[in-house]
Formats: C-alpha cells, sequence, structure tokens
C-alpha cells in the first residue's frame, strides 16, 4: 500500500511539474483591410495579424468575389518582420466589388481555426462574412489524420508508461515475470 501512494504522489508531483501553460487556438487580432471596409480602389494585399506565429502555411488566405472567383495572386507570404503576420497579393485588375476573405491556419496546438471577413471595393453592397457562405475546405485531410495519429499515440505511451511504473513499483513479482519483463522490453 505504502508503494501504491509513494507511485501516486510521485506521478502527481510529475504531472503537477512538467505541465506546461495551456495553449489557445490561434485567433486572428486584425485584418488589412478590416471586416466591413469599404475601399475606393483595391489593395494590394490583404493581411492577417495573428496571436502566434504559426508560419507560413501555403493555401491558408484565400480571396473571393461573389461568384466564388479567387482573385488573390500568388502564395501566402510575411510582409514584414512581425512573424505573427501572413498576407496574399490581389491580382492588379481586381474589379470594383464585395470580397470575402476566407483563412484557415493550423495552431500551434494542432488545432484547426478558420474563418471569413469581408470588405468593398468601390460601392455596392457588403457581404457580411456571417452571412456568405464559404467555400474553405478547412485543414488537409492528411494534416488532420496524420495530427490525430500522433495525439493518440501520445496517450497511449503515457499508458504503457503508467502502466510499467505500476509493475516495477507497486508489483515486486512483476520483475520476475516472463510476460512482463518482455512487455517492459518492448
Amino acid at each position: 500500500m505504502k508503494r501504491a501512494l509513494a507511485l501516486l504522489a510521485f506521478l502527481a508531483g510529475w504531472l503537477l511539474l512538467s505541465a506546461t501553460p495551456a495553449s489557445a487556438h490561434v485567433e486572428v487580432v486584425s485584418s488589412t483591410p478590416g471586416d466591413g471596409a469599404r475601399l475606393s480602389a483595391a489593395p494590394p494585399a490583404v493581411s492577417v495579424t495573428l496571436s502566434e506565429n504559426i508560419g507560413i502555411q501555403p493555401g491558408s488566405i484565400k480571396v473571393v468575389d461573389l461568384a466564388g472567383n479567387q482573385v488573390d495572386a500568388g502564395p501566402v507570404f510575411q510582409p514584414g518582420e512581425d512573424p505573427e503576420q501572413v498576407a496574399v497579393k490581389l491580382r492588379p485588375d481586381v474589379p470594383d466589388g464585395s470580397y470575402l476573405v476566407e483563412y484557415a491556419f493550423v495552431s500551434a496546438d494542432s488545432h484547426p481555426v478558420r474563418g471569413t471577413f469581408a470588405f468593398v471595393v468601390g460601392t455596392g453592397p457588403l457581404v457580411t462574412s456571417a452571412g456568405a457562405v464559404s467555400a474553405a475546405t478547412g485543414t488537409d485531410g492528411v494534416v488532420d489524420a496524420a495530427s490525430t495519429s500522433v495525439r493518440w499515440l501520445a496517450y497511449l505511451g503515457v499508458v504503457l508508461l503508467g502502466g510499467a511504473a505500476f509493475l516495477v513499483l507497486c508489483r515486486p513479482a512483476g520483475r520476475t515475470d516472463r510476460r512482463a519483463r518482455r512487455l517492459l522490453t518492448a
């Protein structure tokens, strides 16, 4: 019984001391142009400032017109020194109209985050991002499956480590059991 309590105290202490701060999902802090902005001329690029540095994720920002035609040109890039800011250039011949910016990022804690915001060039109605239908597909299926697999493998590792610690510390007879030693070796 003393060994079981000692193991429990050790695991509780280990979890407390090794705990990392909880990380929140990435959030959009600001955008240029802002959501609902009316512009007299099309901007050369659309940029998004995020709450954390997620790096450059190809295809994470798309700009589409009301017909769903993509009007961005080129890859996603970092426009300046701020590592939390990413952008995509627009085609030079973007006509007046409403535009929807669709973003889909994978945050540092491996959760996909997506959303939209809208702006207008010239006069005309603003299609709000809340009422617009987004054509964003979200995270790549392969990335999502790999993230889920790695997460479950980590859970399995914690369970196996706890079982091995229990076997070694709380069940002394398990140390000499051939099957238990094979399991520990594996």
